[in-house]
């Protein structure tokens, strides 16, 4: 990715002092905060493969069917 999915802000290139790395995220964070967007779903979850810099509106239901279903995976996995 050569720039951020928004606001199309460019990155900074890799080098030897990796200083594009707190730059590039920090460029990341503007164009989130700057521009913030909000999708919204017809379903109970965002769709499973959403866009780069897309964001959803969840329901409250849906967050406590997520944490179960994390929490029924860490059981089966224990239990393994």
């Amino acid at each position: 990715m050569s720039d951020t999915p928004r606001l199309r802000l460019p990155f900074l290139s890799p080098g030897q002092a990796q200083k594009e790395l707190i730059h590039n995220e920090a460029l990341q964070m503007l164009d989130a905060l700057v521009c913030p967007v909000v999708n919204m779903t017809d379903g109970i979850a965002p769709p499973e493969k959403p866009a780069p810099g897309s964001c959803y509106v969840v329901p409250a239901s849906a967050r406590r069917l997520v944490r179960l279903r994390r929490v029924s995976r860490l059981v089966q996995q224990r239990r393994l």
